[in-house]
């Protein structure tokens, strides 16, 4: 998969996304995962460890009107959108992402209490020959990632809500070394019948819902493309243009933070 030159255009807040790397907690994976990660507010806001309920930022910035209709219409605010075109090689037809959603609207911005908080986050593929639309979504359904469509209720006392795709990460617990007061397990976003030598737009976009407070991001692992393989062979991870595409606005300032032996990086 190639990054299309010249394509890519970030619309956001400066440090309100960039990189990270190290951590094994956020995908679960001992290796530990880099890649790439987009908040609705400021990205020290996502490092771990859990130590306040409300890590927050107001970037006083437009939303996304594609976003809002994803969530019935809410207004939206504080919107990261990064967007390219990437063309594929030879044999490619399917690609797919890995990704973590989290958020500090948990546990109290959720159901009928907080059910206008609700942050979202959207990943939408178009090109000439397909358009594809918002493929993060809740697995079997149709429903878009969003505080709402994945949670276990008020206080995470219930009811579930696509719970089975939810942890919580309660302050000062320790588990996951994330500040977002919750996060989904390691999700997949796929696309199938695309054709190589033809330009898809990639658009990765999220949003605070109803006003600019209480932070949500979406962790991208950067070698998380899969490109089809024979039955016998097992998947090669790709390296993610969208790594690329982010160096193309700078995004190189690091920030360290070390947490129970885990490190976690920031830029």
């Amino acid at each position: 998969m190639n990054l299309v030159e010249g394509s890519a255009t970030y619309t956001g807040a400066k440090d309100a996304s960039g990189f990270f790397s190290g951590d094994t907690t956020i995908f679960g994976k001992p290796a530990g995962v880099e890649g790439v990660l987009f908040t609705t507010g400021h990205i020290n806001n996502s490092l771990g460890p859990n130590d306040r309920l409300d890590a927050s930022k107001d970037n006083n910035l437009a939303g996304s009107s594609y976003l809002s209709n994803l969530i019935g219409g809410i207004d939206t605010y504080d919107a990261s959108i990064l967007e390219f075109r990437i063309t594929l090689d030879p044999g490619t037809s399917g690609l797919e992402w890995e990704y973590v959603f989290g958020s500090e609207e948990y546990n109290e911005g959720v159901g009928d209490v907080g059910a206008l908080f609700s942050d979202v986050f959207s990943l939408s593929l178009n090109g000439s020959n397909i358009a594809l639309g918002n493929i993060a979504l809740v697995p079997g359904t149709s429903m878009p990632i969003s505080v709402n469509t994945i949670n276990n209720g008020y206080r995470a006392n219930g009811p579930c809500t696509n719970c089975e795709f939810f942890r919580n990460n309660p302050v000062d617990s320790g588990g996951i070394h994330s500040q977002y007061n919750g996060l989904t397990t390691a999700l997949k976003a796929t696309a199938q019948g695309l054709q190589a030598g033809v330009e898809y737009t990639l658009s990765f976009s999220i949003a605070d819902a109803t006003d600019g407070t209480f932070d949500s991001g979406v962790y991208i692992a950067g070698t998380s493309i899969k490109a089809p393989q024979p039955p016998d062979e097992a998947p090669v991870p790709a390296p993610l243009p969208l790594l690329g595409a982010g160096a193309a606005f700078g995004w190189s300032r690091r920030l360290r933070r070390r947490v129970g032996g885990h490190q976690q990086i920031a830029n």
